[in-house]
């Protein structure tokens, strides 16, 4: 499978420790300081919560991050459809 494909589609998630989280399928980093790190993920945004974070390894080509630190916890949330919004353009 070429890797664009694999990026732009699939995801997974390991965790070692609670201080090393790796990822595919990730299409960029939002945002991101020593306690949130916000990925935009093939699944929707991710965010890590923790302390001491950093991204440690970041491969855009090949969508595999690694973020490092004291990993408290993550959760997913689904992007805003932004063709709907109020100020949309009109067709």
């Amino acid at each position: 499978m070429p890797e664009e494909q694999y990026a732009a589609g699939h995801h997974a998630l390991s965790m070692n420790d609670c201080k090393r989280l790796t990822l595919s399928g990730v299409q960029e980093v939002q945002s991101f300081d020593e306690m949130t790190v916000v990925l935009l993920t093939c699944c929707g945004l991710l965010t890590v919560e923790g302390d001491g974070l950093h991204v440690s390894r970041l491969d855009l080509d090949r969508g595999e991050c690694d973020v490092d630190g004291q990993i408290s916890g993550f959760f997913y949330s689904k992007m805003k459809d932004k063709s709907g919004g109020f100020f949309r353009r009109g067709k």
